[in-house]
């Protein structure tokens, strides 16, 4: 199973990254949540289910013209799956590009991402699966 899972999670990133929002909504569960490193950290936010995931994306992309993951590596842990990559944004009104490595855990259940949550750094993310190196 965690090999699906792994795929399914790709699935959802390459989707995102071509803006193909509806695409990713299909790889979620209905009720699905998000919670992205900054929001989560500094406002306690999560988005919950399909319309709020995608007012998230909205937002984001509001703030910033570029969103990008390159470099992703994809761990299975479980029925969770660990993603390490590099993120690079470009704000929207200064212009100014922010490239600085970043991590996501994924948990997936029935074929569906049913939770997924993003970190600031790769060690906070590796704790968060028990994975601490």
């Amino acid at each position: 199973m965690s090999q699906e899972n792994v795929e399914i999670v790709r699935q959802s990133i390459e989707a995102f990254q071509r803006k193909r929002f509806d695409r990713v909504l299909e790889l979620w569960a209905t009720e699905g949540e998000w919670i992205p490193a900054m929001a989560g950290a500094v406002e306690d936010e999560v988005y919950r289910g399909h319309a709020a995931v995608r007012r998230y994306f909205d937002e984001l992309f509001q703030s910033f013209s570029e969103v990008r993951v390159h470099d992703a590596e994809f761990r299975p842990v479980g029925n969770r799956v660990l993603v390490l990559y590099r993120l690079r944004v470009r704000g929207r009104d200064s212009g100014v590009a922010i490239d600085q490595p970043g991590a996501a855990v994924y948990e997936v259940r029935d074929g569906k991402i049913v939770h997924g949550r993003s970190y600031l750094s790769e060690v906070e993310a590796l704790k968060a699966v028990g994975l601490e190196e």
